[in-house]
């Protein structure tokens, strides 16, 4: 029974490792996102409401990937990896804008968290069952 309950522990402990880690590579990859289509905000000449729709792609796409490359570097179980790594990813987003604004709780992070976690999940999925 001992041995069991050790080797559980340790499991937990790497994988939220890994999640925590591919966490960390959806944050940049968003970072990315982001910087590359402000640049483009910068260039182009596009009614704000069509662009509303390209900031949530970004996140889902960080979200997406972070969550495959949590399943495939844990080897399985893609479905409670992909949340480990979706749960900091919606913390994230949800205490920047409380730190730089003070406060703000707009529809957009209230609908953005569970689509991060949701798509975080889905690429979970996806990288545990790709082989």
């Amino acid at each position: 029974m001992r041995q069991q309950d050790v080797s559980k522990t340790s499991y937990i402990k790497e994988n939220f490792k890994t999640s925590l880690i591919s966490s960390a590579v959806g944050f940049i990859l968003i970072l990315l996102f982001t910087a590359g289509f402000a640049y483009l905000l910068t260039n182009m000449k596009t009614a704000d409401k069509r662009m509303y729709y390209f900031e949530f792609l970004i996140l889902i796409a960080g979200a997406l990937i972070s969550g495959f490359i949590s399943a495939k570097k844990g080897r399985g179980k893609g479905l409670i990896l992909g949340a480990f790594s979706g749960i900091p990813l919606a913390f994230i987003l949800l205490i920047i804008p409380f730190f730089i604004f003070e406060s703000v709780v707009t529809s957009k992070l209230l609908l953005a968290a569970p689509l991060i976690l949701l798509f975080a999940v889905i690429g979970g999925i996806i990288g545990a069952n790709k082989r």
